[in-house]
C-alpha cells in the first residue's frame, strides 16, 4: 500500500466565453448519454449471464473446489 501523505486540489474556474460553455455543456451531455447507453447494455448483458444455468453451475464448483484448483475454472 502506498504511504499516505498530505494531497491537495487546487480548483481553478475557466474563463470562457459564452458559446465556448454551451460547446463544453454540448460535449458533456454528449459523453454522458454515451456512457450511459454503454453501461445500460453491459448491465444487460450481465444480467443475462448470471441468470444462465451454465454460469451458476460454474460459479457453485468454484466456491466448493480447493483454492489450488481453482485456476482451470477460472
Amino acid at each position: 500500500m502506498a504511504k499516505k501523505t498530505p494531497s491537495y486540489v487546487l480548483t481553478l474556474s475557466l474563463k470562457t466565453e459564452k458559446f465556448q460553455e454551451d460547446i463544453l455543456n454540448t460535449n458533456f451531455e454528449s459523453c454522458r448519454n454515451i456512457y450511459n447507453a454503454i453501461l445500460g447494455k453491459a448491465l444487460k448483458s450481465y444480467n443475462c449471464l448470471i441468470r444462465t444455468n451454465k454460469y451458476k453451475s460454474l460459479k457453485d464448483r468454484i466456491i466448493k473446489t480447493p483454492k489450488e484448483k481453482r485456476k482451470p475454472l477460472y
